[in-house]
């Protein structure tokens, strides 16, 4: 019998559906996203399957200052919905704030 998955989050989730824009360090590119969820602690993120994603690289997300970095990409979902899930883990990133 398979287990149930392993809860590795340490701060409490919140859906959240909402349009976005990335950066990709790595190939500097940018992509749009859509946040799925989001917590204290990092986001899941939907992306388009063109994104050259791996865990450990580094995003720049809009209104972000700083920089998430990749901790787990989800393939299995390209087929059925055509994107990919990402998700990100903050470190120390504060909103930016607008004047």
């Amino acid at each position: 019998m398979a287990q149930a998955p392993v809860e590795r989050r340490t701060h409490p989730r919140r859906r959240m559906v909402a349009g976005m824009q990335l950066r990709h360090h790595q190939s500097g590119l940018g992509f749009p996203c859509r946040c799925v969820d989001i917590s204290a602690g990092g986001a899941c993120l939907a992306v388009p399957p063109t994104m050259p994603v791996r865990p450990g690289h580094t995003v720049e997300i809009d209104g972000l200052a700083a920089d998430a970095e990749v901790v787990r990409v989800d393939r299995e979902c390209l087929v059925t919905q055509g994107h990919l899930l990402i998700a990100v883990r903050f470190g120390g990133c504060q909103p930016h704030r607008r004047s």
